[in-house]
């Protein structure tokens, strides 16, 4: 009997395990496709050999990332923070048990699954399954890799060819997951392995949203329609208010701590201030950033109270937006996507999504037309609202390690988002040009999320600040209110980024009547101009394959430093210049993107869509 503490290590391929004849090394490799495979397959082992774990598992997405993006135990961390255990994630994940990955086993682990099974070789699918039904999983994460294009074909034919077994596999996995608890077939090894008897009838709920139900056979898709009609409805003589036509509806992430969460909050904020009635329905999906932003949960609802929905998502989640609990899937609903994209050009992947809505909102001119040239949907401007920084604490410099006498230069990004997209380097660069003397009263602070997932980025960073105790990074989440105090401490924000879908960072840092500045390119040109801000001249350049999630043919803006050096100089040593920019973008701000503002245009787009119903229309 091998040693259980014994780790046999499979490098998942091309979507298929072979199982060795003898699995007693102590390590197994198998050639992975992947740039990054082995090194990541080595992480997942270390942490499963840290903990003395039977197994884990680790999905490989094959996305023209850098091996930089996603650190395995942020990772790990971003996919199961919100998770009743690691089971019930794994299991519910979007792209498992299908993704390209790595699995590790513990010798004993693997021997039994070889005695399980004739066939030395399984799909990832049927080997994720099987250990589900018998053993808890130490560790399961999601990361970004790199497929050679040479091997592309090989990869996918393979996946595709093993994807065909998996109906087989599930249906077995969920002839036991549906029995009821005293069923001999509910007696599952793992006590904690999703099924019925322990999370009720929402144990394959996000699976099925996900499109994994496609590898299910008519019978079992049956077998969970009749599940479904065992939930209780609502009494027969119960009848529901018909949907109204004088508010909306707003589905997203109303709890995350992030710009798409905070999209959802000031728009019901907007409306709740304007007397505009509205609902809020969180999208409660693991998204890897924290949800503990309880500003609109007074209006939260469990379903549709009116005929138009707003979804806050962009496409990645939009069929679980869209569907998530049965929100915003009744009929007769208008379904309106709130979308932030930063290129001229939408991916396939989102022009595929459009038609699933009746028209696309967008925060800025920008976004607008890349929407308009990518796709036929109706689409429409309506701002981010835009809320001045206020905060209950004290803007005192010194809890944020700032002098009282110094030039504040701010800058904040999460490394999520695409550092290459922020272009953090660009601002340390132009600080450094511009106070090369080292004695200048400046400071520059680095607010940043999630360095730790990106540690070599965050490396590279530090490294161009080595040696300047005047740049000051803060890497961690900080909450509302302590980050309108930081701005509140600032004196200028600076955003060289290479592109931007609106630019909140900007835009509310202006509010509060802070000099900006921004680059003369991409969303923020709505509301940046040659009085209110600084902007910064650009070339334009091609996007590598490295870059952005979507690079191919796309181009973005590369500011130039000197410029910008030169303005932050000015900015520093000319303090009334750069008040009067900020009281001009103050004042440009409020009445542009104040919540009156904002509630005006939403006022008259509820006016044109209940015009619509009353017409029994589509949206114009």
């Amino acid at each position: 009997m091998p040693d259980p503490h014994t780790v046999a290590l499979i490098v998942i391929a091309d979507g298929v395990v072979r199982i060795p004849p003898r699995p007693d090394a102590r390590y197994t490799l198998a050639p992975s496709p992947f740039a990054s495979g082995e090194a990541h397959a080595i992480e997942v082992a270390r942490e499963c050999l840290r903990h003395g774990k039977a197994w884990g598992f680790g999905a490989l997405h094959a996305m023209p990332f850098s091996d930089q993006i996603g650190h395995i135990s942020q990772s790990a961390h971003q996919q199961l923070a919100f998770s009743r255990n690691l089971s019930h994630a794994l299991f519910n994940a979007p792209l498992a048990p299908l993704a390209l990955g790595n699995v590790v086993l513990s010798a004993a682990a693997l021997a039994a699954l070889a005695a399980r099974h004739d066939s030395r070789s399984l799909t990832l699918g049927e080997v994720v399954l099987a250990l589900l039904r018998d053993l808890e999983p130490h560790f399961a994460a999601q990361v970004g890799a790199v497929v050679p294009g040479t091997r592309q074909p090989r990869v996918e034919a393979e996946l595709s060819a093993g994807a065909r077994r998996l109906p087989a596999a599930f249906d077995t996995y969920l002839h036991a997951a549906l029995a009821p608890l005293t069923s001999a077939a509910d007696r599952f090894g793992n006590p904690l392995a999703p099924r019925l008897s322990l999370y009720g009838p929402g144990f394959i709920k996000r699976m099925l949203r996900a499109g994994n139900g496609r590898h299910l056979s008519g019978e079992r898709l049956e077998a969970l329609a009749a599940l479904a009609q065992t939930v209780p409805q609502p009494a027969a003589n119960a009848t529901k208010s018909p949907l109204r036509t004088d508010g909306f509806d707003l589905i997203g992430f109303a709890r995350t701590e992030s710009g798409l969460g905070e999209n959802v909050r000031a728009l019901a904020r907007t409306c709740e201030a304007a007397g505009i009635p509205v609902s809020v329905s969180d999208v409660d999906i693991d998204t890897g950033t924290r949800k503990e932003d309880d500003d609109v949960v007074h209006l939260l609802v469990d379903e549709p109270k009116f005929a138009f929905s707003i979804i806050c998502t962009n496409p990645d989640v939009l069929a679980e937006a869209i569907h998530h609990d049965g929100v915003g899937a009744s009929r007769g609903i208008r379904r309106i996507g709130y979308w932030a994209w930063e290129l001229d050009e939408l991916p396939p992947a989102w022009r595929r999504a459009a038609p699933l809505l009746d028209e696309i909102w967008t925060p800025s001119e920008f976004v607008t037309n890349a929407v308009r040239r990518s796709t036929q949907a109706l689409a429409y401007t309506v701002p981010t609202p835009i809320r001045a920084p206020r905060s209950t604490l004290p803007p005192q410099r010194a809890a944020f390690g700032l002098g009282l006498d110094q030039h504040v230069f701010l800058f904040s990004f999460a490394y999520g988002s695409f550092a290459t997209r922020k272009n953090p380097w660009a601002v340390i660069r132009a600080f450094r040009a511009a106070f090369a003397n080292g004695d200048e009263p400046v400071q520059l602070v680095i607010k940043t999320t999630q360095a730790n997932a990106f540690t070599d980025m965050a490396r590279d960073l530090h490294a161009l600040a080595a040696g300047d105790a005047r740049i000051v990074f803060i890497e961690r989440f900080l909450s509302r209110a302590e980050v309108s105090a930081l701005q509140l401490c600032s004196d200028t924000f600076v955003s060289l980024h290479r592109s931007e879908g609106f630019g909140v960072g900007m835009a509310e840092m202006m509010a509060a009547g802070k000099s900006v500045i921004g680059i003369a390119w991409s969303g923020n040109l709505d509301f940046t101009t040659g009085d209110n801000s600084v902007l910064v001249p650009y070339r334009l350049i091609p996007l590598t394959a490295n870059d952005y999630v979507w690079h191919s043919g796309q181009v973005w803006a590369d500011a130039s430093v000197e410029a910008a050096a030169d303005a932050m100089r000015r900015l520093a040593f000319d303090r009334a210049f750069g008040v009067r920019r900020g009281d001009r973008a103050a004042l440009d701000m409020a009445h542009r993107y104040g919540e009156a503002a904002i509630a005006e245009k939403l006022r008259e787009h509820l006016a044109r869509l209940a015009a619509t119903v009353r017409a029994g229309a589509a949206p114009t």
